[in-house]
């Protein structure tokens, strides 16, 4: 392996660049795209949960490709599979903006998904494959960085650019740097590299594809009154899920060894990141419009607000990394999970209180994140590390696909049985604020029940 290894450190910083640069692509997309789901939303003349697919069919992609193009890359090269992801993510980025409905526009989300699917695992891969051993932490460090900088820059750019100019400029933002990538990648990776193959569960991929797609499909086919097949899709939701279990027991290289669930400390920690994650993630969804719709703030006030738990986030997340291995991870956990109850207590009773609602809920994701993967990670055997790692990816991807699609849900319910009783038309609920904020205020108490469960597993996890 040492004879792959670049020693030159001019040629290291280069290797890093091209891969942070990707990162940063990714990270502005996607927080540029969430500050103008209410716009894109009213444009196509769209509710809540079908604008929701968009970031929903995203995660799905990715979540089921990720390890496949880990394989490719094994297989095929790490340069080749990178450069070809730059290239597809940014096709995808292009076509988003010409959409000429939302249906073309989740198929185009699919597109760019696959692109990030091929360039995620790359990066990673190149580090530890490229870089001397005493190289890699900075490199990851860089990789932290570039993802917090991307969404926070994100928020700036998507409600300016969405105020000034349209929402389908947004995704014109990443055509320049992926360009510049893509010369840069071509030039700075290196081509040879020990070349591996090992059997990957394909069969397996698809079926917790299609136990995720269908399960995400009923919870959000739950908030129209008329969805044809919903029985059938919960029969095969569950169906697929079961066949999914089965397949990884019995299979020799599954492509997840649930046998690791068998941990009751290590599947309870995994639970607890599943809830917190359906809470940052779903809430991060809905904020755009609680925001613009609710409040009335416009789209470049509403970036500036978003930007506010992404920079507390940045700020919290190393701290609590280093404080955990001093104090231990466990009390970061349950004082996190602690500040996201507190965090949906003001949102729910004091909604004027919107900026320290916001620090709230950046410390609380700050807090919790790296300290809960740290859990995780100390009831895994050594041998299976990264085994352990890819059920914590799926884990969370779980959680942030349940929470994006489960939240719309309970808006909607309480909002159109409201609506109905006034008479209101559904289309036109969105000029009724004091309406819509009863809706979300029943995704607040949600909220706040998910973080105390989350609080109350978390006491009883310990680090091993």
């Amino acid at each position: 392996m040492d004879k792959y290894l670049v020693h030159d450190s001019k040629k290291q910083w280069w290797i890093i660049l091209a891969v942070i640069l990707s990162v940063f692509m990714f990270s502005v997309d996607y927080s540029m795209l969430n500050i103008s789901l209410p716009t894109i939303a009213t444009y196509f003349h769209v509710r809540i949960f079908t604008i929701s697919w968009l970031p929903i069919v995203y995660l799905l992609i990715v979540t089921s490709s990720l390890l496949i193009f880990g394989k490719v890359g094994d297989l095929k090269g790490y340069k080749k599979l990178f450069i070809l992801g730059v290239i597809i993510f940014i096709i995808g980025s292009v076509l988003c903006s010409l959409s000429p409905n939302i249906y073309f526009m989740i198929f185009f989300r699919v597109i760019q998904a696959l692109g990030e699917a091929m360039m995620s695992p790359m990066g990673m891969a190149i580090f530890t494959t490229f870089l001397p051993e005493n190289s890699r932490g900075r490199a990851l460090g860089l990789i932290a960085f570039a993802q917090g900088a991307g969404l926070a820059l994100g928020n700036l750019l998507g409600g300016f650019i969405d105020a000034q100019f349209t929402w389908r400029a947004i995704f014109w933002v990443n055509i320049p740097i992926a360009i510049f990538t893509v010369i840069l990648s071509n030039k700075v990776l290196p081509s040879k590299q020990k070349l591996t193959y090992s059997p990957f569960d394909i069969l397996g991929a698809v079926l917790i594809f299609l136990a995720l797609a269908s399960s995400v499909y009923v919870i959000n086919s739950l908030s129209m009154h008329y969805v044809n097949f919903r029985l059938l899709i919960i029969i095969f939701a569950i169906l697929t899920f079961t066949l999914f279990v089965f397949r990884e027991l019995m299979v020799k290289y599954p492509l997840l060894d649930l046998r690791l669930l068998k941990n009751w400390e290590f599947t309870i920690a995994n639970l607890v990141a599943i809830l917190m994650l359906a809470v940052f993630m779903g809430f991060i969804f809905i904020t755009p419009f609680y925001l613009e719709m609710v409040k009335g703030i416009d789209v470049v006030k509403t970036g500036y607000f978003m930007l506010i738990p992404t920079l507390v986030v940045i700020f919290c997340a190393p701290l609590s990394g280093i404080l955990s291995d001093k104090f231990g991870a466990r009390t970061f956990c349950v004082l996190g999970a602690f500040f996201g109850v507190i965090t949906f207590i003001f949102f729910y009773f004091f909604p004027e209180r919107l900026t320290l609602s916001l620090i709230l809920l950046g410390i609380s994701a700050g807090v919790f994140i790296a300290p809960n993967n740290k859990i995780i990670m100390s009831h895994a055997p050594k041998d299976k590390q990264g085994v352990a790692s890819g059920i914590y990816k799926v884990c969370l991807s779980i959680g942030s696909i349940g929470g994006i699609a489960f939240l719309p849900f309970i808006i909607a319910k309480k909002v159109d049985a409201i609506a109905i009783l006034q008479h209101i038309p559904f289309d036109e609920i969105r000029n009724y604020p004091l309406i819509l904020q009863e809706g979300f205020n029943n995704a607040f108490l949600v909220l706040i029940f998910l973080c105390f469960f989350s609080f109350l597993f978390s006491i009883v996890v310990k680090e091993r």
